[in-house]
């Protein structure tokens, strides 16, 4: 027998990206079960590839799916644009062509892959003939040309039913009798929701963000985040300090996680009012972002101060291990023993040079460039959200106590834990908003 030593084996032959990307694809629909019943979109996968490959790179197939299964639990009424979005896709009955919700109104693919593209290098979908035009996905207009930072706007809306279930929900925060101010405005409640997700080893290490729904049913949802096109993911440093956006839709919305603690608060229309100004006065702020010390946990307890519900979780490197874990006495001990108080001053500084050492390691001196002409407010930001070049720039902020500051996500989670209101959601394989226990 001769072997032809130039054959390659099936795992030596080149591989197509498109059919490997098809391939994710298809695993997904067997997922979301979209290859049988009402929702066969099977076709997509063999018809039309370069469609099926467009919606996976760019994310637009967790969007779609995250909408349509977050509708599911309450249907809309016929031909509203909020039940298109729970078809989520729609095939041409004459020859299965793939239409898709855009701006209000069903568009073909081939007519909408003329006009928009998938921009790897900026991890955005862009208008074909103007890369600076960003597209994204909201209810209830669908694929639009809006950027998601610097600007906020409602990104679903609630029907009755969700927001009978929403008050029950948001009812058992106060942990006893509804105070009168609710009591007697019951139709008009406005709220706060505060979620965390477990996707970590760690569980209580966690992005943290913040909705906003006014009595209406509007729902913001926004985070701070980083900007791919200011530098990508995989090439940040820990501990270094980057610009930062307020984004509208949260990019952990429908991601997927272990558990995600969600926390309803119930507002006055003065305390959803508030928090919504602030939302919207730091989109257009300049902001700066550090993992440790100005980090999505930090925006979230800032808006929550704006809504009447302050909550400090500024910590120490010692109180965050005693975040992490509350119930070790040994290492409460030490927590409470390096406190703010002036007799605690000699410890405090121990720890604030060690973090700050240990802070090195991980990038505290690294940071990408202030935006010209946009002055420094300095890193001390109890009170409000700052604009700093970077945690350390100097020999001497090795002692600074503020650069050691630790806003501590943990903390936010135990206080998530210690609320009546406070659902846990798993996740059902399906990406969806978990607004609604």
């Amino acid at each position: 027998m001769v072997t032809n030593v130039n054959q390659g084996t099936p795992s030596q032959l080149p591989v197509n990206p498109q059919d490997e990307i098809v391939g994710k694809a298809r695993r997904l629909w067997e997922k979301y079960n979209w290859n049988n019943g009402n929702r066969d979109f099977s076709s997509i996968l063999t018809k039309h590839p370069d469609c099926a490959e467009f919606l996976y790179e760019s994310g637009l197939v967790f969007m779609i799916r995250g909408y349509q299964h977050t509708l599911d639990r309450f249907p809309r009424e016929p031909y509203s644009d909020l039940e298109a979005m729970r078809e989520g896709i729609r095939l041409d009955a004459y020859d299965e062509h793939p239409l898709f919700w855009v701006n209000g109104e069903w568009v073909h693919w081939g007519d909408l892959k003329e006009r928009i593209r998938w921009d790897a290098k900026a991890k955005r979908i862009v208008s074909t003939h103007n890369p600076e035009e960003e597209w994204n996905y909201f209810a209830p207009s669908g694929l639009c040309p809006r950027s998601h930072y610097s600007d906020v706007y409602s990104i679903y809306q609630l029907c009755t039913d969700e927001m009978s279930a929403l008050q029950i929900e948001a009812e058992k925060f106060f942990q006893g009798d509804v105070p009168e101010t609710f009591e007697q405005n019951k139709n008009r409640w406005h709220y706060l929701q505060v979620f965390t997700s477990h996707n970590m080893f760690l569980s209580k290490f966690s992005h943290a963000s913040a909705r906003l729904i006014d009595a209406e049913g509007a729902v913001y949802s926004d985070g701070l985040e980083t900007s791919d096109a200011e530098i990508p993911f995989k090439e940040q440093s820990l501990l270094a300090t980057y610009n930062g956006y307020v984004t509208s839709l949260d990019y952990d919305e429908f991601k997927p996680f272990t558990s995600r603690r969600v926390t309803t608060i119930p507002l006055t229309e003065e305390q959803f009012n508030n928090a919504l100004q602030k939302v919207k006065t730091y989109a257009v702020t300049p902001l700066r972002f550090n993992r440790m010390h100005q980090n999505c946990s930090t925006y979230v307890t800032n808006i929550m101060k704006a809504a009447g519900h302050p909550l400090d979780i500024r910590s120490t490197l010692p109180g965050l291990i005693g975040d992490l874990f509350p119930h070790v006495p040994w290492i409460s001990r030490i927590r409470n023993y390096i406190g703010s108080s002036i007799f605690m001053a000699i410890p405090r500084k121990i720890s604030s040079i060690f973090t700050n050492l240990v802070g090195l390691y991980l990038g505290t001196t690294k940071s990408t460039p202030l935006k010209p002409g946009i002055p420094e407010t300095g890193i001390d930001n109890a009170e409000e959200m700052q604009y700093f070049e970077k945690l350390i720039t100097k020999p001497s902020d090795i002692f600074s106590d503020e650069a050691a500051i630790i806003y501590s996500v943990p903390r936010l989670v135990n206080w998530q834990s210690e609320q009546g209101s406070t659902t846990i959601h798993t996740h059902d394989g399906s990406p969806q908003l978990t607004i609604i226990p």
